[in-house]
Parts: structure tokens; C-alpha cells; sequence
């Protein structure tokens, strides 16, 4: 659950920014929302819509699959007066759809949403534009180091604190070599 939270973050977010108002109660809230979606990334979508659809039973979901890049899917589907209300896309095509007018900003929408504090400001930067912001991530790649303490703790070796540096990185990873064990 924690890889897709800030998938779920985002989708929930955007497609909150189709609806006309947001009522006290969710259950209350209805329409339709259009969301387009790259073909190939609909299974992994599929999950955070099921939870949308589960938490806003009286709005109807329709899927837009398109083939390609969102930049010309935008064209066309402006050109046919037929925008999604939301769109799935690349980060790639994000300053096409901005200056082509065919996003809004989520400030607004934003503001008042507790768990966008927990989204990182680095990761949502380059979705900025006139200081303004006109999408959200959709996933983090997180990286990360693993040790087991209990190793470290049977070589009398101290956790280090987190804000290491590199440098302590291999002093650790030397101390914690042995003829029977291969670092931390």
C-alpha cells in the first residue's frame, strides 16, 4: 500500500479537481469524471480507480484509453471538444498540456488537502510552472539501505544516526566484515 500512496495521492487528488464541489459527504457527491489513460498503463491504474469508484459510489468513472504520447491525444481530444477530465500521463508531455491551456492549476485543491504535506516538495517541483501547480506525482522510487541490527549489535558496532555520510557508509561496511559475515 505504501508503494501506491502517492499514486492513490495523486489520482484521488485529480480527480477531485473534475467535480463541480466536494460535499461533506462523500456519498453525496455525484457526476462524471472522464479519465484518460496511456493503454498501456491500465492495469496499473486499475487499483487506485477500484478504490476511487469503492469511496465515491455515485460518480460514474469512464476510461479513456489512448496509444501514445498525451501530447497529441490532448490535441485531438481538444480539437473534438472531447478533454478527459483527468489525465494519466507523462511528465515528459507536462509543459505541452500546461502551455496548450488544456490543464488547470490544483492549488486550490491542494490547499486543503492534509495528506499533500506528505508529498515531497522536490517531487512536485517540476509540475510548477508560473507558480503554479498543474499535477501531482504519481509514485516515488524509493531507495533505501537495509542493516541488520542485530549484526551490528553482535559486533559491538553502533547504529549510525541519519545523517550519515558516505564516508561512515564504508568505515561501517569494513567494521562489519569479518571472516564470517559480509558487512551489515
Amino acid at each position: 500500500m505504501k508503494k501506491h500512496f502517492p499514486l492513490l495521492l495523486a489520482v484521488v487528488v485529480l480527480l477531485c479537481a473534475a467535480l463541480p464541489a466536494m460535499a461533506a459527504d462523500r456519498h453525496s457527491v455525484s457526476g462524471k469524471v472522464v479519465l484518460a489513460v496511456p493503454s498501456g498503463e491500465f492495469a496499473e491504474i486499475r487499483p487506485v480507480m477500484d478504490a476511487f469508484e469503492k469511496a465515491y459510489p455515485n460518480i460514474e468513472l469512464t476510461v479513456t484509453p489512448f496509444d501514445g504520447e498525451s501530447g497529441p491525444y490532448l490535441t485531438a481530444a481538444a480539437t473534438s471538444g472531447t478533454l478527459p477530465d483527468v489525465l494519466w500521463g507523462d511528465w515528459t508531455d507536462f509543459t505541452y498540456a500546461v502551455a496548450s491551456g488544456y490543464v488547470r492549476p490544483l492549488d486550490d485543491l491542494l490547499a486543503n488537502d492534509p495528506d499533500f504535506a506528505y508529498v515531497p516538495k522536490a517531487l512536485v517541483e517540476p509540475y510548477v510552472y508560473g507558480g503554479k501547480t498543474f499535477a501531482v506525482p504519481d509514485q516515488i522510487h524509493a531507495r533505501m539501505i537495509a542493516m541488520n541490527t542485530d549484526l551490528l549489535d553482535e559486533l559491538n558496532l553502533d547504529v549510525p544516526p541519519y545523517d550519515w555520510t558516505i564516508d561512515e557508509f564504508i568505515e561501517l561496511l569494513k567494521a562489519a566484515t569479518t571472516d564470517k559475515t559480509a558487512g551489515a
